[in-house]
């Protein structure tokens, strides 16, 4: 009888966004459940990265501050 591998889950990104943390840009994405498109336009609309050689990361507190002002814009 052969063993049937377990499954690992998918890694879940809830709605959460931390004001502590920093995100990769591809988990940020996730949890806010952007599509590439999406997160390229709030780049161009004001969202600050931070960098470190080729990869980019996003502060909490950051996403929260350009979703504020994307509120108040509304």
């Amino acid at each position: 009888m052969a063993r049937e591998k377990a499954k690992q889950p998918e890694p879940t990104y809830p709605g959460v966004i931390s004001v502590h943390d920093i995100y990769t840009l591809d988990e940020a994405r996730k949890r806010l459940r952007w599509s590439e498109s999406a997160l390229r336009a709030a780049r161009r609309r004001g969202l600050n990265l931070l960098s470190s050689g080729k990869r980019k990361f996003v502060t909490g507190q950051e996403i929260l501050r350009f979703l504020e002002s994307e509120q108040e814009a509304s």
